[in-house]
């Protein structure tokens, strides 16, 4: 299931926060929190490694340059409060856009020219 997925899915089985939550005690988290809550609890950097890698994204709503995708997310989703749904919109963008267009380890082989 794609990131994006992910997050839609996670937030229909706990609240979505513009802050760090805490998923097993009060039902509640972030973006990537909620995620990780929808693939398993501490799954998500494994089979998503491709948004933690070392390639650089652009926030969307105030063009800084982030470490990676993952670091993008935790700013728009503490930062600017983005929803859970036009955070998960930004990163369908920039996710493979198919498993075969990542390893069996869930690594992308190719990335989109530019993630805005």
């Amino acid at each position: 299931m794609k990131l994006s997925e992910l997050m839609i899915l996670g937030s229909t089985i706990i609240k979505h926060v513009p802050y760090s939550g805490n998923p097993l005690v009060t039902r509640e988290g972030c973006a990537l929190q909620i995620a990780d809550y929808a693939a398993g609890m501490g799954n998500l950097r494994y089979s998503h490694s491709w948004a933690y890698g070392s390639r650089q994204a652009v926030c969307p709503a105030c063009r800084d340059s982030m470490l990676n995708v993952a670091s993008a997310v935790v700013h728009l989703n503490d930062c600017h409060k983005w929803s859970i749904d036009k955070i998960a919109q930004w990163v369908a963008t920039a996710e493979p856009a198919s498993v075969s267009e990542t390893t069996e380890l869930g690594r992308p082989t190719a990335y989109p020219v530019e993630v805005v």
